[in-house]
C-alpha cells in the first residue's frame, strides 16, 4: 500500500516537472507546487497537457476546394 502511494506521488511529481519545464524554468520556489501536484498523481499529466500542451496543428476536416 505504501509503495502504491509513493508511486502515485512520484508519477504526479514527474508530470508536473515534465509539463512545467516545457514552458518555464523549475526554481526552488516551484517546489511547493510540485509537491502539491504530486498528490494529484496521474491527473497532473492530464492537467499539465491541457495547460502547457501546444495546440495540435493536425487538420481534422480540410477546407472545401472551390
Amino acid at each position: 500500500m505504501v509503495a502504491a502511494i509513493i508511486a502515485w506521488w512520484v508519477i504526479g511529481m514527474g508530470g508536473f516537472v515534465y509539463w512545467w519545464t516545457t514552458d518555464l524554468d523549475l526554481t526552488v520556489l516551484d517546489i511547493p507546487l510540485a509537491v502539491g501536484a504530486g498528490l494529484l498523481g496521474p491527473i497532473s499529466w492530464l492537467a499539465g497537457g491541457c495547460i502547457h500542451g501546444g495546440k495540435s496543428s493536425r487538420v481534422l476536416i480540410p477546407r472545401q476546394k472551390r
